[in-house]
């Protein structure tokens, strides 16, 4: 029987917390938009997202998002730029597009 990483404890612990940080609207949204745009302010993804969400509550998410080593975030000049970690993390949104589980 061939090893595979979903039987190890501590792997499947962390795949559980980064699927349910991500596993919000907004969140998946943001994930989506940084997808295409690599890296961007709060300002241009609370543009980007389609979702009506206040500025504030972005933030909130993308600082949830970064506390659990989702995003980084960079200062340039007066605005902080956020961008994903881990860009194989976008596998799980190409997974999720190509299941018909809607």
């Amino acid at each position: 029987m061939k090893s595979s990483k979903i039987n190890s404890e501590p792997y499947v612990t962390k795949i559980a917390q980064v699927l349910r940080v991500i596993a919000h609207p907004v969140r998946l949204q943001v994930l989506a938009v940084l997808r295409e745009q690599d890296e961007l302010n709060v300002s241009q993804l609370s543009d980007a997202i389609s979702l009506d969400v206040q500025q504030s509550l972005l933030s909130h998410h993308l600082v949830k998002m970064r506390e659990n080593g989702i995003l980084r975030c960079t200062k340039k000049g007066m605005y902080v730029y956020y961008e994903v970690v881990d860009k194989k993390l976008y596998n799980i949104l190409d997974c999720m597009e190509n299941c018909d589980i809607i």
